[in-house]
């Protein structure tokens, strides 16, 4: 038998190479997460982003305005997402949560929020939250919007009788920090999102007009004694008339620059409603004349669908209905 000779290497050498192969290894896996993943490295909110923020909301939405309702005035913000621009994007996303569903958010981030996903699509994303009195929740949202960069805090109680106010603090940043943009998609965070049909529609999307596109809500207010206990329950001082002006579904809306801006100075007009979607995309939309726009795609139950089942998923925008594994959307995007 052929017995090719060993060669010799000395113990101090070996352990320089396993130390060099160990520093290189490490150097590649921090590049390949800081590349590649869709989470940021830790970083400390800056007090000038901070201060930027409060004052371009400020100038451009309070100072010098009278409002018919002091609560509809701009709040402060405690928490800014990160100094990357959200201007000239496709889209900006906002996803609303409630300030310590920390799973849902951190769900939402992983299948839609890869950074390949937003580069490809070109989209800024935003968690707008509000203020609570558990202890413990604070410092771990601070430590998620120091890890993500897409936490929106704004100095309101987080319940939901104040997502009007949740709803208005983040139009506003939008507005006032992400301009000039294309749309602004607006979604609750347990909506099933269909970011590639929704990158392509905004494509097409008549960003010279002032408009809403959303699934159009017909509807009145609860104010039979059987709705006493429905948490949509209005009384007549808090809404006097008998239907609502048309809205939009609450699941998710896209509107166009225009359209935010317009329905944000009407917001000195009115009185404070609590049923945001109404509020927003009815009462405000309609007192600044700004247009509707009824679009099927953005939820139809499966059950009614008279397509093929993969045309269905492929083609609606939103959905709340569960997503076939074989069709699920980060397949795809």
């Amino acid at each position: 038998m052929l017995r090719l000779p060993i060669p010799r290497v000395s113990l101090s050498s070996s352990i320089k190479h396993l130390v060099l192969f160990t520093i290189v290894s490490v150097a590649l896996v921090n590049i390949y997460h800081i590349v590649f993943s869709h989470e940021r490295p830790l970083q400390k909110q800056r007090i000038s982003d901070l201060e930027e923020v409060n004052s371009a909301v400020n100038q451009r939405f309070s100072e010098g305005k009278l409002f018919a309702d002091e609560r509809l005035r701009p709040s402060k913000y405690l928490i800014v997402p990160s100094s990357n621009g959200c201007r000239k994007l496709n889209m900006t996303v906002i996803v609303v949560s409630k300030v310590d569903d920390f799973d849902a958010r951190d769900r939402w981030r992983t299948e839609y929020a890869w950074r390949s996903s937003r580069e490809m699509h070109g989209f800024k994303l935003v968690f707008p939250v509000g203020t609570t009195s558990n202890s413990t929740v604070l410092p771990r949202l601070e430590r998620e919007a120091m890890k993500h960069g897409d936490i929106l805090q704004g100095d309101y109680e987080d319940t939901y009788r104040n997502l009007t106010l949740k709803h208005l603090s983040v139009l506003r940043y939008v507005s006032a920090v992400c301009s000039p943009l294309k749309a602004v998609v607006k979604m609750d965070v347990d909506v099933n999102w269909n970011l590639v049909a929704t990158s392509l529609y905004i494509k097409s999307f008549p960003r010279n007009k002032c408009l809403v596109s959303c699934f159009r809500v017909i509807g009145k207010p609860y104010r039979e004694d059987a709705d006493v206990w429905t948490k949509w329950f209005v009384t007549r001082e808090e809404y006097p008339y008998d239907s609502y002006p048309p809205f939009c579904l609450g699941m998710a809306y896209i509107a166009t620059e225009c359209a935010i801006a317009n329905m944000l100075d009407a917001a000195t007009q009115v009185k404070f409603f609590w049923i945001d979607d109404v509020f927003t995309t009815g009462i405000l939309r309609e007192r600044s004349n700004t247009t509707l726009m009824d679009n099927s795609l953005y939820y139809l139950p499966y059950d009614y669908m008279t397509e093929s089942r993969r045309s269905y998923w492929e083609d609606v925008l939103f959905h709340l209905d569960s997503i076939p594994v074989d069709l699920s959307w980060n397949r795809i995007v």
